[in-house]
C-alpha cells in the first residue's frame, strides 16, 4: 500500500472525525443549553410554587399561634370566672345539706324573739340551670302587732345570710290590734358536692 494515500485517508478520516467530534460537542452543548431553556422555566414555577406555599404555611402556622394563644387566654379568664362564681357561691350561699335546718332555725328565734306567731311555713324549691344551686321560696304566715312584724321584716333585711324578702301579704281586718301576714322569702342553696 502506498504510505502517501494512506495518511491522506488518514487526514480525512481525522477530518471527517473531527468535525463529526466538533458537531457532537457543538450538538451536545446545544442540547444542554436548550435543555435550561426548556426546563428554566418549569423549575422557576416549580420554586415559585415552593415559595408560595412556603410563605402560606408560615402565615397559616403564624395564624395557628395567635389562635392558640387567644384560646389559651379566653380559658384562663373562663378558669378564673369560674373560681371567682365558686367563691361567691361559697361566701354568699349556705350548702343545701345545712342550709333548710339553718333557714328554719333563723326564721324560729326571729319568730321567738319578736313573739311572732308563725304557722305551716312551706318550702318550695328548684334547680337553678347552670349554676348548680338550689332556689328556694319559702311561705311563712305569721301574726303579730305592727312594730313586731316590722322588727321582723327588718332583722330578715339585715340578715348575713342571702335572703330576699319577695313579698308580704296583708291577711287581716283592720279593726283587728294583730296583724296576720303571708311573708315571701326566697334564698338560695348551694349543691352540696361543692366546696372550696
Amino acid at each position: 500500500m502506498n504510505w502517501k494515500l494512506y495518511e491522506r485517508l488518514e487526514r480525512v478520516y481525522d477530518l471527517i472525525y473531527e468535525r463529526q467530534l466538533y458537531r457532537w460537542i457543538l450538538g451536545t452543548l446545544a442540547g444542554v443549553v436548550l435543555f435550561f431553556f426548556i426546563m428554566i422555566q418549569p423549575a422557576q414555577w416549580l420554586f415559585d410554587r415552593v415559595v408560595s406555599a412556603y410563605h402560606e404555611w408560615n402565615t397559616y402556622a403564624r395564624t395557628l399561634a395567635e389562635s392558640r394563644e387567644k384560646w389559651e387566654k379566653a380559658l384562663h379568664r373562663l378558669r378564673t370566672a369560674r373560681s371567682r362564681r365558686q367563691q361567691v357561691l361559697n361566701d354568699q350561699f349556705l350548702p343545701e345539706s345545712a342550709g333548710f335546718n339553718e333557714i328554719r332555725t333563723f326564721l324560729e328565734e326571729l319568730s321567738r324573739k319578736y313573739s311572732i306567731q308563725k304557722t305551716n311555713i312551706s318550702y318550695d324549691y328548684q334547680l337553678v340551670k347552670g349554676l348548680q344551686v338550689t332556689e328556694v321560696k319559702i311561705t311563712v304566715p305569721a301574726s303579730g302587732t305592727y312594730n313586731q312584724i316590722r322588727q321582723f321584716i327588718r332583722e330578715i333585711e339585715k340578715s348575713e345570710r342571702f335572703i330576699i324578702l319577695e313579698s308580704i301579704r296583708l291577711r287581716s281586718r283592720a279593726e283587728s290590734a294583730t296583724l296576720r301576714v303571708d311573708f315571701v322569702l326566697r334564698t338560695y342553696f348551694r349543691k352540696s358536692e361543692q366546696r372550696s
